[in-house]
């Protein structure tokens, strides 16, 4: 299992003057079912987090506007009762007023109703599109569970037209919508889905503005990362600041086999893996071999906690300089590259579990050639 990384958590357009001392209202208005978890939460980057308490079936949030946002919203009920997430997404491109009708806490607050802001709608509508791509894909290849017989090649078929009617969608719906943020934030999330020549064709349909938007250069560096991070590509040199604050040069692992682990602090199997990790770590330490984990946490202090309670004896670096979607096209963690002593990359997985490719990888290179006469 891996944990997906989108856009949602690139929010800021560079040009904010003007918006100064201008809000957002956003008005909740709840079904059911009743209970006492009355707790509604929001956070966003660039807004941080805020609490809202459910009063006669109504909450408020106010929001300060500054430049495009996207809020997302869950409630206590997903947390204590739900024990799984079905936020509400909310793609807020000026001041004003969103309204959440027809809340219902048992179903997830994405199921609401959005009214009154057009960005907000728009980007329900948008996200409509990967639904229509799914259906179309299941009417060719009904979907199947991971254990189910010819279950590689059947999914090799759903994705591969999904592939192809996501792309159609986006494609038509870029015309006319290249400069609406709300269209930009979903090209963003279908990102991973698109080839890169079909990705760098849409983004060319985004107008300038959308383009300098950070939800507009994330793509430009994830379309980067895909030329910089095949294999056989040999990695720039970059340095990332570790827990105690002093950079970590990846030219200070030359002449090592270099193992690049993504993770965050909220990523579960990132951290399931690690056991693991440390038991690759101690067998080949003996060897030309290091591991580097970069974090892709946006909250340095959840990083530092994190780094803290695993108590891993290799290097610890945070990506503030977006190295693994430049560099390499992250989007989902853990991801792991193998890197050689010349610091060219020679192995890949995401995920990261005993039947993954790398540690196959290294047995090879250290175990196979220990043996050797």
């Amino acid at each position: 299992m891996i944990k997906p990384i989108t856009i949602l958590s690139c929010l800021l357009l560079t040009a904010a003057a003007g918006f100064a001392q201008q809000t957002v209202t956003i008005k909740g208005y709840v079904t059911g079912p009743d209970t006492q978890l009355d707790k509604v939460y929001l956070s966003g980057e660039g807004i941080g987090e805020d609490t809202a308490i459910i009063k006669n079936g109504v909450f408020t949030f106010q929001v300060p506007f500054k430049q495009p946002i996207i809020a997302i919203l869950h409630s206590a009920y997903d947390e204590e009762v739900r024990k799984m997430y079905r936020s509400a997404v909310l793609v807020i491109d000026r001041a004003g007023i969103i309204v959440m009708d027809s809340v219902a806490l048992d179903k997830g607050m994405s199921r609401c109703i959005i009214k009154e802001m057009p960005s907000a709608i728009e980007f329900v509508q948008f996200e409509k599109l990967g639904v229509a791509a799914g259906k179309a894909a299941a009417a060719v290849q009904p979907w199947v569970q991971e254990n189910e017989p010819g279950y590689e090649a059947k999914r090799k078929v759903f994705d591969s037209v999904y592939q192809e009617k996501l792309s159609g969608l986006l494609l038509e719906a870029a015309h006319g919508n290249g400069g609406k943020f709300s269209f930009v934030v979903t090209l963003g999330n279908s990102r991973s889905r698109l080839s890169a020549k079909v990705l760098q064709r849409i983004y060319q349909l985004l107008s300038p503005a959308m383009q300098a938007s950070e939800p507009g250069k994330q793509i430009n560096a994830y379309l980067n990362g895909l030329k910089n991070g095949v294999t056989g590509a040999t990695v720039a040199d970059f340095s990332l600041p570790g827990p105690d604050g002093k950079e970590i040069a990846l030219s200070q692992l030359k002449g090592k086999y270099v193992l690049i682990d993504f993770w965050a602090s909220w990523c579960g199997p990132c951290r399931q893996s690690f056991p693991f990790m440390r038991s690759l770590y101690d067998t080949y330490r003996q060897y030309p071999f290091e591991i580097l984990s970069i974090s892709i946490d946006k909250s340095k202090v959840k990083w530092q906690q994190a780094v803290q309670e695993e108590k891993l004896p290799w290097p610890q670096a945070l990506d503030t300089r977006n190295v693994s979607l430049q560099g390499f096209a992250v989007v989902a963690v853990p991801t792991t590259y193998l890197l050689s002593p010349e610091g060219k990359i020679i192995g890949k997985d995401i995920g990261f579990e005993e039947n993954s490719a790398i540690p196959k990888l290294l047995q090879q290179l250290f175990l196979h050639t220990a043996a050797q006469p």
